[in-house]
């Protein structure tokens, strides 16, 4: 699509300056003239259609960004060729399909894990400002983000609330991009970035421990062993405060079966989340809809 708004509008010309095979991609781009992806107005002249203009680099829906294969998303969907071993099993088809796991192969390609960190960043982007408005932020002097990325919501916090102090933990290597940027300086004085595995355990002394879209990445056992690990650190007076898309108590089913393909991961509803809280000596005190997430507050048991 950027060849072609840049003004290479004919295969010839587009496969000349990216090294492929003209005769192909003038194959290909017929077919997306079919779908409805490109208009033909002369013999082999093509432009996007409003449609295809989302697939532009740095469109703002980011759809080019999340299909591309060798990025750390759409490289991933190819694993739902071997989605059949994972209804057999139960176990990721990722995998099977690459011979590493998920994880592994986003930390073993930089390429990858930087796409994959972006596309995140993307994502809460777009929900932080909805996921600040729904909480009583105010009522904490400190939150730090589990699994965090690159600080996006916790960089918005603290923009917005000035009397909070915030952290992101993350395993080493992928920390420390949050307070890079157009930050105000009193904001970053209140940020600090941590390293570790929260299976092994996550830092204590901090009033709430958010886990945002981490839970659905992992199945039952490895999910409860994040939630303990907080409820730990939290102790007696700390909230857990999971931040997942319930979709008004039916979760998305492509989300879930891209959880179970990747990583053996799950959607979860409401009544999943509280049965795997209970399971980790916390309940559920209250349920904060933020648009299209919810913001699942966690106290201690008794």
């Amino acid at each position: 699509m950027d060849h072609l708004e840049a003004g290479y509008t004919s295969a010839a010309q587009i496969a000349e300056r990216t090294s492929v095979n003209a005769d192909a991609l003038r194959r290909l781009m017929r077919h997306l003239t079919r779908i409805g992806i490109l208009d033909q107005p002369h013999e082999d002249r093509y432009r996007p259609t409003p449609l295809g203009l989302h697939l532009k680099a740095g469109h703002p829906d980011g759809v080019r960004e999340w299909l591309d294969i060798e990025g750390g998303v759409g490289r991933a969907d190819l694993c739902f060729v071997e989605l059949l071993h994972s209804i057999r099993t139960g176990e990721p088809s990722f995998p099977v399909q690459f011979g590493t796991a998920y994880w592994a192969d986003l930390t073993d390609d930089p390429h990858r894990c930087k796409s994959f960190d972006e596309l995140m960043a993307r994502r809460m982007t777009l929900a932080a400002d909805a996921i600040a408005d729904a909480y009583d932020w105010p009522s904490l002097n400190s939150v730090v983000d589990i699994g965090g990325g690159d600080g996006t919501l916790v960089m918005t916090l603290l923009d917005r609330f000035p009397g909070l102090r915030g952290a992101v933990f993350e395993l080493p290597g992928r920390t420390g991009r949050a307070d890079a940027g157009d930050r105000p300086s009193d904001a970053l004085a209140r940020f600090q970035s941590m390293q570790g595995d929260f299976f092994d355990g996550v830092p204590d002394s901090f009033d709430a421990y958010l886990l945002s879209s981490i839970l659905h990445d992992w199945d039952d056992h490895h999910s409860a062993l994040i939630l303990r690990n907080c409820a730990k650190a939290a102790g007696r007076r700390g909230r857990i405060l999971i931040i997942e898309t319930l979709g008004s108590g039916k979760p998305s089913t492509e989300s879930d079966l891209r959880m179970l393909a990747y990583t053996g991961g799950r959607e979860r509803n409401l009544d999943e989340i509280r049965s795997l809280a209970q399971s980790s000596g916390l309940c559920v005190a209250g349920v904060h809809p933020a648009a299209r997430r919810s913001i699942i507050e966690c106290t201690p048991n008794g």
